[in-house]
């Protein structure tokens, strides 16, 4: 099993955050303020002919405003002020990141944050991008007191869960030292594999974890289900 994906760099100095769709939109507003300014100032010394034309004008150039913001957002997607640059690879033995190697076995202080996938839609309803460009993800480590965190790319949905499997499976065949904190890395929903539920019965066994707390992380379907995972693991 094997997880890949690119590592994303994002810009050191961060550029604008304004999508196209948002630069029109103030553009023309800002022209409108300005053409509103002139006709205010000179509208005393300007024909009817003149005012209604410029008039005309700027409703027209609102209508277009709106208009193209409207239709390039559907299908906009967030700036990336980035860079791809390299790839990650992750397997049941090492954390690859282009030419460098890290057993998992040196492996400490392992943090993730998955925040979304390409295509992913944004909640911007009515400014800004559509869709998530998917490089808002981070993996940090120590690995022989060297201090490592990258950002890299989720193309979607099943891509997040390939990459979960991989952890869960790493974790529950204590592939990394064990840590209370490895079990809050993994989301509720990839929480429900036999593989994953075995590993906690085990941790509850050993004494690793508290045996209501772990019984609570490895679910059941009543309370009589819990009295007998109780009595035959909680000794």
């Amino acid at each position: 099993m094997i997880f890949e994906t690119r590592i994303f760099i994002p810009f050191e100095r961060k550029t604008s955050d304004l999508v196209l769709s948002e630069k029109i939109t103030y553009s023309s507003f800002g022209l409108i303020f300005l053409c509103f300014i002139i006709l205010f100032i000179f509208h005393k010394f300007s024909s009817p002919e003149l005012i209604n034309f410029l008039s005309t004008t700027i409703i027209t150039l609102v209508f277009i405003a709106i208009f193209l913001r409207g239709f390039l957002r559907m299908f906009e997607y967030e700036n990336l002020n980035g860079t791809f640059d390299g790839h990650f690879q992750l397997d049941s033995e090492n954390i690859k990141m282009n030419n460098r190697i890290f057993e998992l076995s040196t492996i400490s202080a392992l943090k993730i944050e998955i925040l979304n996938y390409k295509g992913q839609r944004t909640n911007n309803t009515k400014s800004g991008p559509s869709f998530y460009q998917g490089i808002s993800n981070r993996i940090s480590f120590e690995s022989e007191n060297e201090p490592i965190k990258i950002q890299f790319l989720l193309l979607s949905q099943e891509h997040i869960d390939d990459f979960y499997e991989i952890i869960v499976s790493i974790i529950a065949k204590e592939k990394i030292n064990y840590t209370r904190n490895l079990i809050n890395l993994i989301p509720e929903k990839h929480r429900k594999s036999q593989e994953f539920r075995n590993f906690i019965l085990k941790l509850i066994m050993e004494k690793k974890l508290e045996c209501t707390e772990g019984l609570l992380i490895h679910g059941y379907s009543s309370d009589e289900e819990a009295r007998q995972l109780r009595a035959k693991y909680c000794y």
